[in-house]
Order: C-alpha cells, then structure tokens, then sequence
C-alpha cells in the first residue's frame, strides 16, 4: 500500500462511525474491544452516570444539603470519590475530618459556629495539651488502619 492509500484509509475510517441496535450489550462490547485493539472512543460511555464515583458523589452531596450536611456522612462522600479543591489539589479528607471533629462539628450551624471558634480553641491550648491531642489523633488514625485491614 503507498501511503497515500494509508492515509485516505485512515481518514475513511475517523469519518466513519460504528452504529449498534441496542445499547445492551452491544454498547460495552464495542468499547472493550476497541480498547483492547488501542482505538480511542468518542461518544457516550457505557456505565451509567451513577455508576460513576464522582457523579455519585456530586449526587450524594446534593442530597446531604437537605439533612443539615451530616459530618460523618460528609466525609463518607469526599472520601469515596477522587474530588479536588479549586487549585486541582485532592481534598484532605483525613485531616478536614479530623478538624471538624475536634470543632466538635456534628451538623447544620455547627459548620459555621463551632469551626470559627476552632483557631481560638487551638491557640488556647497549652502546649502539652495540643501534643496530646496530636498524639491522640494519631492513635484514632492508625485503630482505624488496623480495623480496615
């Protein structure tokens, strides 16, 4: 073949399109062998919006702005999913938790009462309590390490 016939072969095929009857179980099929072949794909995924973490996590966070944003339902829902703070950084989910537990954040206005107040609660501390209180963190941290293995 000369090249000229690789190129307009190339190109016949990007223009093409390949069309299916029904999305089950034509849909995933077709995907998992152009993948397995290295042929990228344009067009709509084959997983449902819901099956998806970060679309259930979208979801799950609208829905716990109607209960008062629970703390610990919170922090289910950002550590299940790959989300990001406004620079592109991945939320610290530990530490954030961490934070408003020691706030003493349960839910509703504790978000803005008992989190404003935490900065004067920190600088209060005498210096053996906020060490203690890093070590007692630390201690909750690696119990809960254990118990997931």
């Amino acid at each position: 073949m000369r090249a000229e016939q690789i190129v307009q072969c190339a190109l016949e095929f990007v223009l093409g399109a390949l069309l299916h009857t029904a999305a089950v179980p034509y849909a995933r099929l077709l995907h998992e062998h152009l993948a397995a072949a290295g042929i990228t794909v344009n067009g709509p995924g084959t997983r449902p919006v819901q099956e998806r973490a970060l679309a259930r996590a979208v979801l799950e966070l609208l829905d716990l702005a109607e209960h008062d944003v629970p703390r610990g339902d919170l922090f289910r829902v950002l550590a299940a999913a790959p989300v990001r703070t406004s620079q592109g950084a991945l939320v610290p989910v530990s530490r954030w938790e961490r934070l408003s537990r020691t706030a003493g954040v349960v839910a509703g206005q504790h978000w803005d009462t008992r989190l404003s107040r935490l900065p004067a609660m920190v600088a209060s501390m005498s210096p053996e309590a906020k060490a203690s209180a890093a070590e007692s963190m630390r201690a909750r941290t690696a119990s809960a390490c254990i118990r997931a293995t």
